[in-house]
This record gives C-alpha cells, sequence and structure tokens, in this order.
C-alpha cells in the first residue's frame, strides 16, 4: 500500500563538488514517514499535519524534494524544521523549481554524516470529521445506554496510513485562533492575522509533538491499540478529541472511532411537550451532560441521534424510535432529544368563549383601548402503558394575565404547566382565561356623555 497518494517525494539529493554541482547527483529516497500528528479544525475546513521523517544526510549542502501534486496542501504553509541535531544542520533556503508545479526543494547545509531526524509541517483541507450517538431506552425509558462515535472522512488527497488524529470542538473564528490552538497557548490579540502568517505555524506548532515526532518508528507502531480510546480534553474554550494510538486514514473513506459509552445504564428523562392550541404532543429525551450520567467530562459535539427503545429485556430486542439532530452540548448542560409526534397521546384543545370588556374612549367617543378575555379548555389522554410527564405551554403576546391554570410564567410570552399523567388516565385543564390588554395601558374612563338637543320653542 502506498503512504502518499500523490507520491510524495521526500529525496535526498548528494551535492557533489562545486566544479560539477550541476551534473547528474546521486538520488537516496528516504525512509517512510515515521509518525503523522492531524489535528481537524473542523469548523474552517483546515486540517495542520505534522510528520515526522528520519532523514540520512551527507556532510555539506544537502537538497530535499517535496512535491504535493494531486493533494489540497497549502504551499505558504509548508515548513520544515530539525528535531535533533540542531547545532549541527541548518536549513538555509527554500527553492521552487521553475517548470515544476507543486515542487519545492530545501537547501540544507549538514555538519553530519547521518540520520537525523525532521519535521514537515502543512495545513491541508478536505479532512473533515462528525459526531454520531446511537440511544437504547429500557423498557419503561427510565434509563438508557449511550453510545458516540465520531468520524474522520478525508478528500484531502493524500493517505495517512500511520497517523495520530485530534479533533478540535467548537467554532473557531480567526486563524490566529487555529495556530494558538496548534501550541496549546490561547491568548488575546489586538490584531488580524493574515494569511501570509500561516506559513510560520509550523515553526509555532511544536509544543505538543516535538518529543512524539522524535520518537522512532517502532515504537510508533506500538502504540497502535486493538480498539481506540478518544480522550478529551479541555484547552481554553475549546475541546480536544484526542483518538488513543496511530490509525490508518485513507483518502477517499470515512473511518470511525468509538468516543463514549456508558458503564451503567445513565439516568432517563421522558416529556411529553404540548404547544398552545395544537393537538400533537411532541416527545423529548433529556439527561445532563455530566459524570451523574455515565458521561465524560466533556463537550457533546453536533451530531445525529439514531434512538432506539428495548421492548424485551431478554433478547434485548430493540424497536426504532427516531433520529434527530442535536446542537453542541458543553459539559453539565442539559440534552434535550426530539423524537418528534407521539400517536399514543391524544391532545384536544378548544376555545370556548370570548369577550371584550373595559373600552377606553378617545376624545371623539371612539374606542382606543380595551380588554380581551379569552375561555380554553384542554384535554389528553395517554394510551400509552407508562407513566408519562407533559408540560403544556401556553403562549400569548402583549400585556395578559391567565387565571384558572396553576404553574409558572417562564418568560413575558410563555406560562408553563406540568403534570404526571399515569397510563390511560385522562388530563383535564380549565376552563382557564387569558386576558390581554389591547392599545393604550391607560385605566378606563367613563364615555364622554352625550348632550341633548336644546328644545325649540314653538309659537303658540
Amino acid at each position: 500500500m502506498r503512504s502518499l497518494r500523490h507520491f510524495l517525494l521526500l529525496a535526498l539529493l548528494i551535492v557533489l563538488p562545486a566544479s560539477v554541482l550541476h551534473a547528474a547527483v546521486g538520488l537516496v529516497t528516504v525512509p517512510e514517514r515515521d509518525v503523522v500528528r492531524m489535528t481537524i479544525y473542523n469548523a474552517v475546513d483546515l486540517t495542520l499535519i505534522q510528520e515526522a521523517r528520519t532523514l540520512i544526510l551527507k556532510k555539506g549542502l544537502n537538497r530535499i524534494q517535496y512535491q504535493w501534486a494531486g493533494t489540497l496542501i497549502d504551499a505558504t504553509s509548508l515548513e520544515l524544521r530539525g528535531l535533533d541535531q540542531a547545532a549541527k544542520v541548518e536549513i538555509l533556503n527554500v527553492v521552487y523549481p521553475p517548470n515544476s508545479p507543486a515542487t519545492l526543494v530545501w537547501e540544507i547545509e549538514s555538519q553530519i554524516d547521518g540520520p537525523a531526524k525532521f519535521e514537515i509541517s502543512y495545513f491541508t483541507s478536505g479532512l473533515t470529521w462528525g459526531a454520531d450517538y446511537v440511544l437504547r431506552a429500557a423498557p419503561d425509558e427510565r434509563t438508557a445506554e449511550l453510545e458516540g462515535w465520531v468520524s474522520v472522512t478525508n478528500g484531502s488527497g493524500e493517505d495517512y496510513p500511520k497517523v495520530e488524529v485530534r479533533l478540535v470542538v467548537g467554532s473557531i473564528n480567526l486563524v490566529e485562533q487555529i495556530r494558538d490552538l496548534a501550541t496549546n497557548q490561547l491568548q488575546e490579540r489586538s490584531r488580524a492575522v493574515t494569511r501570509s502568517e500561516m506559513k510560520k505555524a509550523g515553526n509555532r506548532a511544536k509544543a505538543m509533538m516535538a518529543m512524539d515526532a522524535a520518537a522512532p518508528a517502532a515504537a510508533a507502531r506500538e502504540m497502535v491499540a486493538d480498539k481506540p480510546e478518544v480522550v478529551s480534553a479541555r484547552l481554553g474554550d475549546y475541546h480536544i478529541f484526542s483518538v488513543s494510538g496511530v490509525q490508518q486514514v485513507t483518502n477517499g473513506a470515512t473511518t470511525r472511532f468509538q468516543a463514549i459509552t456508558t458503564e451503567e445504564p445513565m439516568k432517563l428523562e421522558v416529556l411529553y411537550r404540548v404547544g398552545f392550541l395544537t393537538d400533537q404532543a411532541i416527545k423529548l429525551y433529556r439527561f445532563i451532560n455530566d459524570k451523574d450520567h455515565q458521561l465524560p467530562d466533556g463537550p457533546l459535539p453536533e451530531g445525529l441521534w439514531q434512538v432506539f427503545r428495548v421492548t424485551d429485556a431478554k433478547t434485548r430486542a430493540l424497536s426504532y424510535s427516531g433520529s434527530t439532530g442535536s446542537a453542541y452540548v458543553p459539559p453539565n448542560q442539559k440534552v434535550e432529544l426530539n423524537l418528534g409526534v407521539d400517536p399514543a397521546i391524544a391532545v384536544k384543545q378548544v376555545q370556548a368563549w370570548h369577550g371584550e370588556t373595559n373600552h377606553h374612549y378617545d376624545n371623539n367617543g371612539r374606542v382606543d383601548a380595551f380588554t380581551t378575555h379569552d375561555r380554553y379548555r384542554f384535554r389528553l389522554v395517554n394510551t400509552a402503558k407508562i407513566p408519562v410527564s407533559v408540560e403544556y405551554l401556553v403562549n400569548a403576546g402583549g400585556d395578559w394575565t391567565i387565571e384558572g391554570l396553576t404553574g409558572e410564567r417562564r418568560d413575558q410570552s410563555t406560562y408553563r404547566h406540568q403534570a404526571q399523567v399515569a397510563p390511560g388516565a385522562v388530563l383535564e385543564l380549565g376552563p382557564f382565561i387569558i386576558s390581554t390588554r389591547q392599545g393604550e395601558r391607560i385605566p378606563p374612563v367613563k364615555p364622554p356623555e352625550i348632550q341633548p338637543l336644546p328644545k325649540v320653542q314653538v309659537g303658540k
């Protein structure tokens, strides 16, 4: 299997004496990459690649040719630096040969004759990652098991047969933030960073790679795990998912890694939400992203959730409850999965009456303010075999009050009533009245009196 789809040529050109400098030179192909680390910043379609290689140098001037045709590598970001023998190896220059697209040559002055470790770093596009989840609720829906996966899709034009994978969780808005994340040093800056500065990232993005890059290939191979684990670590306002071991990320393919698994069933809250004047109950699964729910200390990235329910505890037979998307959930925040309308919960709402009071009249005798009164009834039937929690949300606008319904005012426009409904039971609410002040908010006054016409005296 080829290690580079685009036939990345990393070769050592042995420099002959000056008299034959431009004559034919010996070409030595260096060993394959020892280890590669990729850090995928999904929000901006940018990936930092850091690859370690061992070059066999000759004393004097050496020339290293690098080609990246057919890939999405950002040529302005390519950097080469020595990992050892720094005092005896100096990178002199970068040459772009004429009539050789996607090619550069690094010129190196060496005081040693033998192996030296180097790192090549660059930014590339086309590598993305995403998350997906599988949740299996118990028959009584009081607990659930959760598995979470991260998938890396490689469309960069490059194969990475031995790579350490890191995934950045969170939105990144500026190039400077990418650079700081790579160096593990987040800090505020007062100026914008231009694209040209990204070519310097290779010299700054080494704090987390230097020791690993110096490890020999044999040690890197020992890191391969039969079942890779994904570990989350906080970095400022972001999180890094690090996949254990050395993995294979092939161009044109998607590789999945298990990131989350609950060792014990976690507590699950089932809630039916009913909107005002709707005849549908939306089923929700809810839980907290914390250690009490057997979840790791980290965020749950945005992703697709596949939800099932165990119908038989002995056989573990499953029924499909539905799929839903979920936004990024920080640690210790509530996860809310919308499973859609549940036909097992029947709802009926009616408006029984409408009236008006407290009319106010302007100086011309026209009505410019009044209060409306609307009476409603609510009925819900639980045909499911388990008790359910119901959240009824009443919405209104303007200056309004509600009477005859217990609950709490959530905000200016929403009032919430909550109840538990047993299997086969009926929940009836109301009649309750919503009163809304229309027009100017001034105390009502009596309408102006209409003066009678003067009497006309008719002659006798």
